[in-house]
């Protein structure tokens, strides 16, 4: 009987032990994974202070797009490890001051691009709106030839820098050539490209 007590005596100690360790065990991984959270999160807060900017709408240039008052995120570090794009909605300022107004527009114009707006159209490197609005409204009796530069590729002279047009950029050039031959005329393109495929691209165009 004093046997059978003293162990019983034993091994309630010995399940009450176990019982805190596991109770312990239990703790640590709660606040290891309080702690994880904790972490993650002010990581997060970290990076969306230096990546993010939250800016207000105010004003109305790209309406409908963008409506004034509309609220929206911006990367402030995208342009760190890339360029601006055509089509791309950028937020700037017109100067260094901290106190500058910031001024949301659409990337329209690349390095090294002439551009112009002429009756609310957008002319890119070159006449073809006005071309295009000649050769459809007239008898042709002026233009023999259209000449286009940056079909496939640009050149950025001012930073020496040979990019390869995206293909938005592509089918518009190539569209507006064939439209132009279409009508009596012959295609001529400059291109800055050593790539072999580009220079038969850009050779077929005007062997068409």
């Amino acid at each position: 009987m004093k046997n059978w007590k003293k162990e019983s005596r034993f091994k309630d100690k010995a399940e009450d032990k176990l019982e805190v360790r596991l109770e312990n065990a239990r703790t640590r991984r709660i606040f290891t994974w309080i702690f994880e959270i904790l972490v993650t999160l002010f990581f997060a807060i970290v990076v969306g202070i230096m990546m993010f900017q939250s800016v207000t709408m105010q004003e109305s240039a790209m309406e409908p797009t963008l409506s004034v008052g509309e609220r929206f995120l911006v990367n402030k570090g995208i342009y760190k490890i890339s360029s601006p794009q055509r089509g791309d909605i950028i937020v700037f300022k017109t100067n260094g001051s901290d106190d500058a107004a910031l001024h949301i527009s659409r990337v329209i114009g690349l390095p090294g691009e002439t551009v112009q707006i002429s009756g609310g159209k957008i002319l890119i490197n070159g006449g073809d709106c006005f071309v295009k609005k000649y050769l459809t409204a007239e008898k042709n009796v002026l233009i023999d030839g259209v000449n286009q530069e940056n079909v496939f590729t640009a050149y950025d002279f001012s930073n020496d820098t040979y990019t390869i047009n995206d293909k938005s950029t592509r089918e518009y050039y190539t569209d507006y050539l064939d439209f132009a031959m279409s009508h009596g005329c012959t295609a001529y393109t400059l291109e800055y490209a050593t790539v072999p495929a580009i220079r038969r691209q850009a050779a077929a165009i005007t062997e068409m």
